[in-house]
């Protein structure tokens, strides 16, 4: 019938019910506490677009056992590049989180 599945549903539909992910809508903060990873947020205080509250709520979400919130007085929206040599140096990868 000319290509067409039957339903005349495809692509992610056709695959929601192999992913739960897809099945429902998640927090970024869900996400990450289910993921069992340590977080570390940087963002710069001078950040036109994304406003330093959704970073401070996000942290409070996950709580300091899991995340660690950095504010780059001096940085804007994209504080890895503004000041790359200030996160390697002061917050590699390779450090635990506090």
């Amino acid at each position: 019938m000319g290509g067409r599945r039957e339903g005349g549903k495809g692509g992610a539909q056709e695959t929601a019910g192999k992913n739960p992910v897809a099945e429902r809508e998640l927090s970024p903060a869900q996400v990450l506490a289910a993921s069992g990873a340590r977080v570390l947020i940087v963002h710069g205080a001078l950040d036109g677009i994304v406003p330093l509250a959704n970073s401070r709520k996000l942290a409070a979400m996950l709580g300091p056992a899991v995340c660690h919130l950095v504010v780059l007085p001096a940085a804007g929206h994209m504080p890895h590049e503004a000041g790359p040599s200030t996160l390697s140096t002061n917050y590699a990868v390779r450090s635990p989180l506090p």
